[in-house]
């Protein structure tokens, strides 16, 4: 049964595909038994070489140790030399000098016996340092010399790797105090010093052989390379670290010319079989080009217009073939002109319906916009008939330029004005409603004067401040807040917070107003709606910024709070 189904699946696939999976199938069978080969065979040399690799490093590291024995009895040797002991332990400058002449002798000889010997520097009991051959080489502190010879890694003034090994120099006087350190002595040695030996079959195996410090600086191998470029070398192999010494050697095992010429034939086969594939994919490609290929351009034309693309639907295809072929591609141009004409005609009556929508937007704008609390004007002229009777001519003509300057905004220039101009106004009405309410209330501008010059609609703030004196201050009987603060709540938002801290708004009715200001959309077709200044603010920010923008109300026994968000938008545009 389920060969059933996976050969009724196979047929139910183009030519190509089928043809696509028979090659592909054989060529996996034949590849995974070439790889399959190759990997059997690198196996069985890798452990070959690897073996003898670790035989390689047991021999160098055994040669390593042979020669830092070596150094280490003759740092012994010299420590203990009669000439070295004299000279410090002698107080007299004279003799001191003639015991240092004979040191030097003595160095110098021990110098020419072993060339891997640089140099020798002594450190007395008073730290006066003294040098064979002056070598300029970073030597450890003395106090971190320990009874014991230790060796450690340094570069000298050509930046090239030396060796140090330092050791305390113990007095063998037994009429003195023995076993005292009266010095210390650095014996400086070439990088070559712990490898140097006469075994050929390391420079001539085909393993490379590197010895690094605990830096991972190079300073020998078995291979002419530069000892500071390691980029082309692979990564090693083995790692094997002499940690006393603190040295690690690295073996890169390299392949034997059998496997060379076994991986040559296998290339030779592949290279045969590619290419009888290559001539039966030309045969087939002939079959393809003048079948398949036709209906295949017409599935993937049709697959275009099927995912949105315009450019195939206003375009012609032209498909190249038998004489059916031609037949499908004539019927089908034919269809794709009726398409066109269409879409013209609907994108027409779109377009028209687009068109009648915004100008619905816009008279609904200009309906908001010309929304006037008339019981502003009421109350000013209340308040003008009042203060005409109780004062003089000045503060009438100062009330009265402010009332003037309110209506003359309103009334003219363009639909959004800078905040600074929208700030003014609303200084000004506010001088109306001290004057009306006795100063019974005080203000409090929290505006960043970066934001002066953003723009916003006109008497967009006034609602929201008569709002907040009307609704909160008015019915208050003690001395109130009225903050009004501006900044940048994003660098894309623009918030305006209106704050009194008059009479809250009881929470059934805050719940209210909160979800009338979430339905605004509706505002238009409530007949009696109420909080007329608010829904006409929030409706106004949203048929102008769009839905993110608006208002949202806040009040608990702090006092209430009216957030305005828009755009931020300066006199450039942006």
């Amino acid at each position: 049964m389920f060969m059933h189904n996976i050969r009724k699946k196979f047929l139910n696939l183009s030519i190509i595909h089928q043809a696509i999976i028979a090659v592909f199938i054989g060529c996996c069978i034949f590849f995974i038994f070439f790889i399959s080969y190759v990997l059997q065979t690198n196996r069985v040399f890798k452990n070959a070489n690897k073996a003898y690799a670790e035989d390689l490093i047991l021999q160098l590291e055994e040669s390593i140790y042979s020669n830092y024995n070596s150094l280490e009895n003759t740092i012994h040797y010299i420590s203990f030399q009669a000439d070295l002991q004299n000279f410090l332990l002698e107080s007299d400058p004279s003799q001191k000098y003639t015991y240092f002449n004979r040191v030097n002798h003595f160095w110098a000889n021990m110098t020419s016996l072993n060339p891997q010997i640089i140099d020798y520097v002594i450190i007395d009991k008073n730290h006066s340092t003294y040098s064979l051959l002056g070598s300029d080489v970073t030597l450890k502190p003395v106090e971190e010399i320990g009874p014991s010879v230790s060796l450690y890694a340094t570069t000298n003034a050509s930046n090239e790797t030396i060796f140090v090994m330092c050791s305390q120099i113990k007095c063998t006087n037994i009429l003195l105090s023995t076993n005292e350190t009266i010095g210390y002595i650095y014996m400086i040695l070439d990088k070559n010093a712990l490898a140097f030996q006469n075994n050929t079959h390391l420079f001539t195996s085909n393993t490379h052989l590197r010895l690094m410090t605990e830096d991972d600086t190079c300073f020998w191998e078995n291979k002419v390379t530069d000892l500071s470029d390691s980029s082309d070398l692979p990564a090693p192999t083995i790692q094997h670290e002499i940690s006393d010494l603190g040295i690690k050697i690295l073996a890169y095992p390299k392949q034997d010319t059998t496997i060379s010429i076994l991986f040559n034939t296998l290339l030779k086969y592949t290279l045969l079989f590619i290419f009888l594939l290559i001539i039966v994919i030309l045969l087939w490609t002939l079959f393809v080009t003048y079948t398949v290929k036709p209906i295949k351009e017409l599935t993937d034309f049709i697959a275009k217009i099927n995912n949105g693309s315009l450019k195939e639907l206003s375009g012609q295809i032209e498909l190249n073939g038998y004489l059916e072929i031609h037949t499908i591609n004539n019927q089908f141009n034919a269809m794709l002109k009726t398409i066109k004409h269409l879409n013209t005609q609907v994108f027409l009556t779109t377009s028209q319906l687009y068109e009648a929508q915004l100008s619905k937007e816009k008279l609904e704008l200009q309906y908001l916009r010309s929304q006037i609390n008339p019981h502003f004007l009421y109350n000013t002229l209340e308040s003008l008939t009042g203060l005409a009777a109780a004062t003089g001519n000045r503060e009438i003509v100062k009330f009265t330029k402010a009332l003037s300057s309110i209506f003359k905004y309103s009334l003219k220039g363009s639909a959004e004005v800078l905040l600074s101009d929208e700030i003014k106004i609303i200084k000004n009405y506010i001088y109306i409603q001290h004057i009306r309410f006795d100063n019974r209330f005080f203000v409090e501008f929290n505006i960043d004067e970066n934001l002066l010059t953003c723009r916003l609609p006109k008497m967009i703030l006034q609602p929201l401040v008569e709002n907040a004196i009307v609704h909160g201050i008015e019915d208050c009987s003690s001395l109130c807040k009225l903050s009004i603060s501006v900044y940048k709540e994003s660098e894309k938002n623009l918030l305006i917070c209106i704050f009194n801290e008059g009479i809250p708004i009881a929470p059934d009715q805050l719940k209210e107003i909160q979800q009338q200001l979430a339905n605004s959309q509706n505002f238009l077709q409530n007949q009696q709606p109420k909080n007329i200044g608010l829904h006409n603010v929030n409706n106004r920010i949203r048929l102008t910024y769009g839905d993110p923008y608006g208002l949202s109300i806040d009040s608990n026994v702090e006092g209430t709070t009216v957030s305005l968000r828009i755009p931020i938008l300066t006199v450039g545009g942006k």
